[in-house]
């Protein structure tokens, strides 16, 4: 049943994490019927469109039906309101938190549902913003494939790597040299051991270590994949392959 986009009031917001609790707890299974567009804890958004409770495959496919419509949405602070993109974690809580074949459901971290939007280290687990964000404020697809080829529900390790660091997330010289080493085009998805913590010019030493060094130097910014791959030390050689 297709429903306007709502965002919850505090009341809503609290309950929704005592929900979450519950989830985590086997206590419920599901959100109470009616708690999404009760009055009393959410209110509907001015000319908000309509949605569907879909069940989404990927992050992808998430990203490419939300984003259209959260584009239409005239308020402010649009990407930090806690209000918004929790009740839409609610809404979709299906795909972002979907049952076990016995029914149950296992809930992370509560800031994977409820936005936490004052730390960046915290706002980047939202399931929901940070890959819509995300794609927002880089705008190519092909540039995104680490933050959209998983589930709505993992963010996995690559997603990890890059999005953890502000600085690095929607750069995209840096996102473009990432996909140029470390994603396999053949089967769209991170090339293997791309993550491994011990190998040599892995994302993991791209991200942590490399990049941020470069940053004290060069501006990353206005720089070209091609232009940053000629700066990489020879440890990362075997990625270009």
């Amino acid at each position: 049943m297709m429903t306007r986009i709502r965002q919850f009031n505090e009341d809503g917001i609290q309950k929704f994490g005592f929900y979450l609790q519950q989830l985590k707890s086997d206590s419920i299974n599901n959100l109470p019927y009616g708690f999404l567009n009760d009055k009393k804890y959410s209110v509907e958004i001015n000319d908000s469109p309509k949605i569907e409770p879909l069940i989404f495959k990927s992050k992808k496919d998430m990203v490419m039906y939300l984003y259209p419509k959260i584009e239409k949405l005239k308020i402010n602070s649009l990407f930090h309101r806690s209000s918004l993109w929790s009740w839409l974690s609610a809404f979709y809580l299906d795909s972002i938190c979907p049952q076990k074949s016995d029914g149950s459901r296992i809930p992370g971290a509560h800031n994977r549902y409820i936005l936490e939007a004052h730390s960046w280290n915290r706002y980047y687990r939202h399931l929901i913003v940070t890959p819509i964000r995300l794609y927002h404020e880089v705008k190519d697809i092909d540039l995104c494939k680490f933050y959209l080829y998983n589930a709505p529900n993992i963010h996995g390790d690559a997603f990890e790597q890059l999005a953890a660091r502000q600085e690095i997330a929607s750069a995209p010289g840096i996102l473009d040299t990432a996909r140029q080493l470390y994603w396999d085009k053949e089967n769209e998805k991170p090339k293997v051991n791309a993550t491994d913590k011990n190998k040599p010019g892995t994302l993991r030493r791209f991200t942590s270590s490399i990049i941020p060094q470069f940053q004290l130097t060069y501006d990353l910014n206005s720089m070209s994949s091609s232009e940053i791959l000629d700066l990489l030390p020879a440890e990362f050689d075997n990625w270009k392959k």
